[in-house]
């Protein structure tokens, strides 16, 4: 997980506070992790509850919440203790400890427990992947062609599924509203929306087709950033490819390609552009027709 809540004993000369970056070692990991949150901060000296403290001075506990950069394994101290107790450094110095007392899982915590559970009982083909890319002479990819409304992805989508198509490349238009219509037409409610479950099927669809060894493509300008990261989740370890169309203002986020609304609108020319950046990339490796 990446978010839990913690007891915390902080001996720093410089107060534990809200939005800097500290390191937490548990057992052998290490990774980056910040406060999102005082629950309760107490004066060690007077056992003085201390309302609205929003940081922890030297010497003082607290109830706090917790978030590392990437997830870590780890036991509540009540259940495993040796595996439920953390060290904070700052900078240099070790400046706290404590104890993990309890855990609720995020979203993103609850979708990587279904994947474990997924990827432990599929059941896998008889042709590796490794073969499939041989024959088709590429690997299986996920490629999201996202930006605003009106700048030109469904043409650019369209033109490279049938350029791939013409190459003898296994390729496959994944529209969002197909999936809105098919396997999804039975979300009505906005919770479900919410809790990602668009997504997830999206995700689980194209998942499918990835698997049978395709490069899969698609539009959307409903996901965002977070929605792109669960996608990513749902179809390792095949590689997904974010083609960013822009009506000229800058985007936000890392993306392998950024192409312009004008350079979009001469789409055989832009799919070139997306075709040579895959051949660079290895995910288009040529054609191999006998195993």
């Amino acid at each position: 997980s990446t978010t839990f809540d913690v007891n915390v004993f902080w001996m720093g000369k410089r107060h534990l506070e809200k939005g800097r970056s500290y390191t937490l070692k548990l057992t052998t990991q290490e990774v980056t992790c910040e406060v999102v949150g005082f629950k309760k901060v107490v004066d060690a000296s007077t056992l003085e509850t201390l309302e609205d403290q929003d940081y922890l001075a030297k010497n003082d506990v607290a109830e706090v919440t917790l978030r590392t950069t990437r997830p870590v394994a780890f036991d509540l101290f009540g259940s495993i203790p040796t595996t439920g107790r953390f060290v904070l450094v700052d900078e240099y110095d070790v400046c706290g400890g404590g104890i993990i007392t309890t855990y609720t899982p995020s979203k993103t915590d609850r979708l990587r427990d279904e994947i474990r559970h997924r990827d432990f009982h599929w059941l896998k083909s008889d042709i590796k992947p490794e073969e499939r890319a041989y024959r088709n002479g590429h690997q299986s990819a996920l490629i999201l062609i996202v930006g605003p409304s009106g700048t030109g992805k469904a043409k650019l989508a369209r033109h490279l599924e049938h350029k791939l198509f013409e190459l003898n490349y296994q390729s496959y238009l994944l529209d969002g509203r197909n999936v809105a219509l098919g396997v999804s037409a039975d979300i009505e409610s906005q919770h479900k929306k919410q809790e990602g479950e668009v997504v997830r099927r999206f995700g689980e669809v194209a998942k499918l087709f990835l698997d049978a060894g395709h490069v899969v493509i698609s539009t959307s300008n409903v996901f965002n950033q977070e929605d792109h990261s669960d996608l990513r989740l749902l179809v390792e370890p095949c590689p997904v490819v974010e083609i960013f169309v822009t009506d000229d203002e800058e985007p936000e986020g890392n993306f392998e390609i950024k192409l312009s609304q004008a350079e979009t609108e001469k789409e055989i020319e832009a799919a070139n552009t997306v075709y040579k950046y895959l051949k660079d990339k290895k995910i288009l490796t040529g054609h191999n027709y006998s195993i």
